[in-house]
């Protein structure tokens, strides 16, 4: 974890980031690593520009349910991050 950018994501998010290569957020607990599919690695093409960052960003919030706030079933039209 230590110097990377995570974000949570939806699945159109994941699919993204997978396809970039990205990882989810993983960690050791009672000698298992147990992965987070919910954050993934930012891709560093996405870091390196401001524009696809702040995108990926504002997704990244969208997809973060609020509380009290069901998440929906439905997916959002949306434009790719990466």
């Amino acid at each position: 974890m230590k110097g990377t950018l995570y974000l949570r994501v939806d699945a159109a998010m994941r699919a993204e980031f997978e396809a970039d290569g990205a990882e989810p957020f993983s960690y050791r607990a009672a000698g298992r690593e147990v992965r987070v599919r919910r954050y993934y690695a930012v891709p560093a093409h996405v870091i390196d520009d401001p524009w696809l960052l702040r995108r990926c960003s504002e997704r990244a919030l969208h997809a973060t349910p609020l509380p009290g706030r069901k998440r929906s079933n439905t997916t959002a039209a949306v434009t790719p991050c990466g």
